[in-house]
């Protein structure tokens, strides 16, 4: 039987992600829940989609239709699409604008793919911070390191608590733990004066 995998990350510039299909295809001692006989073959498949969350907003995209594209389901583990703020709807109305930086917090991404027979479903889960990384760089640099008696000490104070309080906020994400992130990243935006717009 097929068993779905699946991999998301953002982009270096944190304004799209790029979502991929790495179910690869049937071997029989190295990938035996891969596409193709005697499992399914991705031509069996009538529809795949992905729906996209941001589980610290709570806001869900609109399903995005993947089979539309006619590179989903696939075996090939290098094709990824690439999913910018167009894709990014919520009752048809688009949220973000070519500008804007993906907003934080941990993303869900859910893959269907149904065939005449059954619905495959897979899921993961990415972190994005781009807009919180941008405020903890902007402390540092606010940070004046100098002969000790003419350091900054508010400024330095704060910047390493933003930073141990990211460090403590990565750990509850890579732990699976969404409540603790979200009330970490609550706490991290007291921190921020600022939109970071120039990052």
């Amino acid at each position: 039987m097929v068993v779905l995998s699946i991999k998301a990350n953002k982009s270096s510039d944190c304004k799209s992600f790029n979502f991929f299909e790495t179910t690869d295809s049937y071997d029989v001692s190295n990938n035996p829940n891969g596409w193709g006989a005697p499992n399914e073959v991705t031509g069996d498949a009538t529809a795949a989609t992905l729906t996209i969350s941001n589980l610290t907003t709570s806001v869900q995209y609109d399903d995005i239709d993947l089979f539309a594209t006619g590179n989903f389901p696939t075996t090939d583990t290098t094709i990824f699409e690439n999913i910018d703020y167009t894709d990014l709807l919520v009752g048809g109305v688009q949220q973000l604008t070519s500008d804007n930086i993906i907003p934080d917090g941990i993303y869900k991404f859910l893959y269907n793919v149904t065939t005449s027979t059954r619905t495959y479903t897979q899921a993961c889960y990415i972190t994005a911070t781009c807009n919180i990384l941008c405020c903890i760089k902007k402390l540092a640099n606010s940070v004046e390191i100098g002969e000790c008696d003419k350091c900054n000490e508010s400024d330095s104070q704060r910047f390493l608590e933003a930073y141990a309080q990211y460090k403590a906020m990565m750990f509850s994400a890579a732990a699976g733990n969404i409540s603790q992130f979200n009330n970490q990243y609550s706490c991290l935006t007291t921190f921020c004066d600022d939109t970071c717009a120039d990052c």
